[in-house]
């Protein structure tokens, strides 16, 4: 499914089928004629990807939500919330649509300008959309204006700047129930613009609302994220404090790395196919759908909820440790084993170090730093005792 509403004509009243059932048929249709539909493949991939990455991320963070209890944490969760919603709407309207004849009255109605107009569908994608907007944001002031951020990222504002991307993803998105329709004649969906003239200022404005202003904003807070990184990193090599200086040029690789792949996923994944459905509101390539450059762009866009627990998720320190303690079994480990000062244990195989070290937060504090080593696994978790 691209990131565009489902239009066939502009001027007419006609019946037509899903962008993305353009070039994906039914799974019992598939398995009739013999043939692999790649397109529907791809879909049910990716789509579960989304499902079962989404959905890690959530069990694993919301599992230790005293440790990921930042604001940013806190939209990194939303984040992922909404894209498991999303990758699950995909993934069951592959199945989902209706054959022709379509049951008319309210439910025919009901299906083709909700359900079958790609409504939820669309305004999911866009709502991830602007809570990654919403992410950048949340870093530039943290970074950038950590004393602001305090205040306009409390608890409660927190909640609105995420009411605010489900506002943003659905409301525009509405405009496909107003254009989308049931057709008694043929007892199918169809959908059609008033006229030109609308089609082409509201495809100008989806453009920029779904494009433009995302991009804008990413780049604005990343480049200026960057910029202070650096600028710190270069304060404290003229302090010449080897600690402060590898703390901050880790950061700012880590940051720099992060937000480049952000930036760069996000625009492959969103502007080949916003492209051409701006070009087709304008009358510029008015067969779009069919175009098989599109299809591929249209299963590229999937990729966008497949990506974000990974570069959001999976490169987060924090993030890694944690699952890598769900897997490893950490709790059942720390019960049967037993943490010595020696770092000696009594479970055949398994191995626990503990280190104490000044940590860099307060004075005297130290740092316990336990790595725990069995056959197949390694972690390590850090304590700030006070001294």
């Amino acid at each position: 499914m691209a990131n565009q509403p489902t239009i066939y004509v502009t001027d007419s009243v006609t019946s037509g089928q899903p962008l993305l059932q353009s070039f994906t048929v039914s799974s019992t249709a598939t398995a009739l004629g013999g043939k692999v539909d790649f397109g529907l493949l791809f879909s049910v991939i990716l789509s579960s990807m989304g499902m079962l990455g989404n959905a890690l991320v959530c069990f694993v963070m919301l599992r230790h939500r005293k440790v990921f209890y930042s604001p940013t944490n806190k939209l990194i969760i939303h984040q992922s919330f909404v894209d498991l919603v999303a990758s699950t709407i995909f993934f069951v309207r592959r199945f989902a649509l209706a054959v022709p004849p379509i049951a008319d009255g309210f439910i025919g109605g009901f299906y083709c300008r909700v359900w079958w107009s790609e409504w939820p569908m669309y305004g999911m994608f866009v709502t991830s959309t602007y809570n990654l907007v919403a992410i950048s944001t949340e870093r530039y002031v943290a970074t950038c204006h950590p004393i602001k951020h305090r205040n306009a990222f409390s608890p409660f504002r927190l909640k609105l700047v995420m009411a605010a991307a489900w506002l943003a993803g659905w409301l525009p998105a509405a405009h496909l129930t107003l254009i989308c329709y049931y057709d008694a004649e043929v007892r199918d969906c169809g959908a059609s613009w008033p006229n030109f003239e609308v089609q082409a200022v509201a495809g100008t404005l989806i453009f920029v609302h779904e494009i433009i202003v995302p991009i804008t904003v990413m780049f604005f807070a990343y480049s200026r994220i960057i910029w202070s990184l650096r600028r710190r990193s270069r304060v404290r090599e003229g302090e010449n404090n080897d600690a402060a200086r590898e703390m901050f040029s880790k950061a700012n690789r880590n940051v720099t790395i992060t937000l480049v792949v952000v930036a760069a996923f996000f625009a492959i994944c969103w502007l080949p196919t916003d492209i051409y459905y701006l070009l087709y509101n304008l009358h510029v390539h008015n067969n779009f759908v069919e175009h098989p450059v599109y299809q591929v762009f249209s299963v590229i866009v999937v990729l966008n909820l497949c990506i974000n627990p990974l570069i959001y998720c999976f490169a987060y320190d924090r993030f890694r440790k944690k699952l890598k303690q769900e897997f490893c079994g950490n709790r059942w480990l720390a019960r049967r084993v037993g943490i010595a000062e020696d770092g000696t244990s009594n479970d055949t195989g398994t191995r626990i170090t503990v280190a104490a070290g000044r940590g860099a937060t307060a004075g005297n504090d130290k740092t316990l730093t336990t790595t725990v080593q069995t056959a197949g696994c390694s972690f390590q978790t850090e304590t700030v005792v006070a001294s």
